[in-house]
């Protein structure tokens, strides 16, 4: 998400747990970031419903690029991937469990354009305006990312929490094997 906003959920021990599978369980380990993909899936799939058809903002719905065209909003809505990355980091060991990404830079513009826009003026001003007008101000969070996520977050903290536990017994297994 953008700017960094994010929702944390308070999983002690995951970062710990999923170094411990990675030494024990590589192949489980491997499983782990497509579970979370999978668990995302609602999100993504709300985050490209809220993507807006091409409209009648001038030369945004569709333009043409090096002699091929090049639509919007199926490139918006194929941009938006949920990602996972389990290595620790920081001084607490914390691991970026699961990210919702924008890939495509006209659909991360149009989700964040004018966050920070104080002072804009002329075309851009313009154009901030126009955007604005017709699809809301992004200076909280954002046009379809943050909201997708905010309309899923009971359904996301259930999900997690469920890979969580079943890794969690996994790793129990796999000890009580090895012990």
């Amino acid at each position: 998400m953008a700017d960094g906003v994010g929702v944390e959920i308070d999983t002690d021990g995951i970062a710990v747990l999923v170094r411990y599978l990675r030494k024990v369980e590589p192949e489980l380990a491997r499983m782990l970031p497509r579970e979370m993909r999978h668990a995302a899936g609602p999100i993504v799939q709300t985050a490209r419903s809220l993507v807006p058809q091409p409209s009648a903002l001038s030369n945004w719905g569709a333009w043409t690029q090096g002699g091929r065209d090049r639509s919007f909003t199926r490139k918006a809505r194929t941009g938006i991937v949920a990602q996972t990355d389990v290595r620790a980091f920081g001084e607490r060991n914390q691991i970026n469990l699961l990210s919702l990404f924008q890939k495509d830079p006209a659909g991360a513009i149009f989700d964040n354009a004018g966050r920070h826009r104080e002072g804009a003026t002329g075309r851009s001003g313009a154009f901030l305006e126009n955007l604005n007008a017709k699809y809301g101000d992004p200076k909280q969070k954002g046009r379809y990312m943050w909201p997708a996520v905010e309309q899923n977050l009971g359904y996301l903290n259930r999900e997690i929490q469920k890979v969580i536990d079943k890794w969690s017994q996994e790793l129990e297994r796999t000890l009580n094997r090895a012990a």
